[in-house]
């Protein structure tokens, strides 16, 4: 195996006139002069995968790519039937297309339009799609696809369709660690909480049931999972607007109440003629709630934060030097640093369903006001790419 590998080598170098040379001969000092001049994050990705050597001079503290802590836009175009044909995956602050895909750019191979968007961490995208079984049953496939490499990890088995709601799905970290945790949460009829956990290449999932702290059944509005918690939102007529953590090592419930008493006037999430939305925020490992309130033409978003120790929430005055990027299935904060300082302090809100990317700004007393609205194209746009680790996915 090794000399046909060395012949198949010789046979390259010497067609291109190489006289037996390879491309990982070249000196370490060279390489990195050239990796110097890709100042595109995917650009050095693609440099560094081509052997060990080209890797080894593409590290911490030889190149930074420009922008390479911003994040990336996927979009998805489709047919008239629905089906997804091609896809596009785009960087924020040039708006350059890295990758585009077709469905028949690799015929009988997985790819981004095999299936629905769940969640993204670290540059990698965790998608769905439905088995359909034998007796007519349906099953969730899970699998694993990062763009910048091109690469696909299926190593999780089915789980069965949920009979419920499905309110969450999420891993922990990239799939390329063995310590990746896939997360599915569904809620059943009677409000229970499933929590269907699997690592890879675990051949069956674990089902733990999970029971809310309250006597009566308020309505979710919105749960995420960050530093092996899951944090919820409750709002109902009974339960005034509370955020309830539950850790999954201890099995526990720490409850925040009334989180919105000190500056909202809040009831079953209409006041005045204010409509409200929840959501929870990932911002550097802090738990955020977002309130988002729309009048007219106005649309202000309040941010919460939380004291755990306290049991208390308070106003968050500001994002300091960092950005955040939400969408309807991904939140996260980028530090505002070089030419992305001018973006300090901003939200930058992505709606797949209104086709619409808007820049919220710092008004007063905690809040942001939107600025700017622009209209996306035909292209349905569904959520922000988490930056890529570029040494370590």
């Amino acid at each position: 195996m090794a000399t046909s590998r060395r012949r198949k080598k010789q046979t390259i170098t010497a067609a291109s006139g190489q006289s037996g040379y390879s491309w990982s001969d070249i000196p370490l000092e060279l390489i990195t002069l050239i990796a110097q001049r890709l100042q595109k994050v995917v650009d050095l990705k693609r440099c560094a995968s081509v052997c060990k050597t080209w890797r080894n001079a593409i590290v911490p503290g030889r190149v930074r790519p420009d922008h390479s802590d911003m994040p990336w836009t996927i979009s998805w175009n489709h047919s008239c039937d629905s089906r997804k044909t091609s896809a596009e995956f785009s960087d924020f602050w040039s708006t350059r297309t890295f990758l585009y895909i077709t469905k028949t750019q690799e015929p009988g191979r997985k790819s981004l339009l095999d299936g629905d968007f769940r969640a993204s961490k670290h540059g990698w995208l965790l998608l769905l799609s439905a088995v359909k079984n034998s007796d007519g049953s349906r099953d969730s496939m899970y699998f694993f696809y990062n763009p910048f490499c091109n690469k696909i990890i299926e190593e999780v088995p089915q789980l069965n369709w949920p009979g419920g709601r499905r309110v969450i799905t999420t891993f922990t970290v990239a799939p390329t660690s063995p310590g990746c945790v896939i997360f599915v949460m569904d809620i059943e009829a009677n409000g229970t909480y499933i929590l269907n956990t699997c690592k890879l290449r675990d051949t069956e999932w674990s089902r733990h049931a999970i029971y809310h702290p309250f006597s009566t059944n308020p309505s979710l509005h919105d749960v995420i999972y960050t530093e092996g918690s899951f944090y919820f939102v409750f709002h109902g007529t009974d339960v005034p607007l509370c955020v309830a953590k539950f850790s999954v090592a201890l099995q526990d419930w720490t409850v925040i109440e009334d989180c919105s008493s000190s500056f909202l006037n809040i009831n079953s999430g209409f006041y005045d003629g204010f409509s409200y939305s929840f959501k929870l925020l990932e911002c550097d490992g802090e738990v955020l709630l977002a309130a988002v309130h729309k009048y007219d033409d106005i649309s202000r978003i309040h941010i919460i934060g939380f004291d755990w120790s306290q049991k208390a929430s308070t106003p968050v005055r500001s994002l300091g030097q960092r950005v955040l990027f939400w969408s309807r299935l991904v939140t996260f904060a980028v530090p505002a640093v070089g030419d992305s300082r001018w973006f300090a302090n901003m939200i930058f809100w992505r709606s797949d369903r209104e086709k619409m990317e808007c820049r919220y700004v710092y008004e007063s007393e905690g809040t942001w006001i939107r600025s700017i609205c622009q209209i996306l194209s035909v292209w349905d746009v569904d959520t922000w790419i988490e930056p890529l680790d570029l040494w370590d996915s």
